[in-house]
């Protein structure tokens, strides 16, 4: 009966401590902290994708409206002061559009600074608002363009021939970061930012496919851009800055900075011709007097 003290050895219940061993729950943190490190990775990676497929979309629209702005001093601008290169607000809508582009780029033609150039291309036929005097069109008034003098009606940039060369360039856009939520055009949107690394890579990808910015990235002393993507999948703003000095015996410093807002992408857009176009003054001839 003395024996009855093995059940005194109940002390095994005390070794309940093994449920107080129930910090394997409060251990459930470290999993908790590596499902979190997992998910960063696919967050990276996913945030680049949305906007590698915005660049493709946006480059495949076939309507939208644009407003652009591109200034630049140096090598790749104008000599001195930062000046306006080209300005470009206009509608497209496949093969047809209107616009109206100023700077020091479309003031080469003799186009009115004050209003700028302003060109429609609707029904097959391209038109051009005088005052122009490099063309003859003399008068205030529009002008239908003959084929042989198509190209003076085209427009200065193509917002998605560049950017279909930046999606086919390989440039890293894991690197741009996402801001915050932001609405524009009354849609959610989220932007994403380039530091000077990120944007110089963009840079030389876009060299590289040949636009005439600066390959080198030692060139590139600051440098920074933000895309902002909507929900409707497109990218809805673009900006880019940089600048830094030219190499050689001969070194000149330059900076460049680009503006695009894209609106009404995919949306149903109608050009239609400027009423009472005359006809386009043909150049003038020297013949001999008869």
């Amino acid at each position: 009966p003395t024996a009855t003290p093995a059940p005194t050895a109940t002390p095994a219940p005390t070794a309940t401590p093994a449920p107080t061993a129930t910090p394997v729950p409060t251990a459930t943190p470290a999993p908790q902290r590596g499902t979190a490190t997992a998910a960063a990775s696919p967050v990276a990676a996913s945030d680049g994708a949305t906007l590698a497929e915005a660049l493709t979309r946006t480059a495949g629209a076939t309507t939208y409206r644009v407003d652009l702005a591109l200034s630049g001093s140096g090598t790749f601008g104008a000599p001195g002061a930062p000046a306006n290169l080209l300005t470009m607000r206009g509608a497209f809508a496949g093969e047809e559009y209107e616009f109206t582009a100023g700077g020091l780029i479309p003031g080469f033609l003799g186009a009115d600074p004050a209003r700028g150039l302003q060109a429609v291309r609707a029904g097959g036929e391209r038109y051009l608002r005088g005052p122009v005097t490099l063309l003859g069109a003399t008068e205030e008034a529009w002008y239908r363009v003959p084929a042989s003098q198509a190209g003076i009606t085209s427009p200065p940039a193509s917002v998605p021939a560049t950017l279909a060369l930046l999606a086919r360039s390989g440039a890293d856009l894991s690197a741009f970061r996402p801001g915050p939520p932001e609405q524009l055009d009354g849609l959610a949107c989220r932007s994403f930012a380039g530091d000077r690394s990120a944007t110089s890579g963009l840079i030389v990808a876009l060299a590289q496919s040949g636009l005439p910015l600066p390959a080198d990235p030692a060139q590139i002393s600051e440098a920074a851009s933000r895309f902002v993507v909507c929900d409707d999948g497109y990218l809805h703003r673009v900006e880019l800055a940089f600048a830094g000095t030219t190499s050689g015996e001969r070194p000149a410093p330059f900076s460049y900075e680009l503006s695009v807002r894209l609106s009404d992408l995919g949306a149903p857009i109608t050009i239609t011709p400027p009423p009472d176009a005359r006809e386009l003054p043909g150049p003038p001839t020297t013949g001999p007097t008869p």
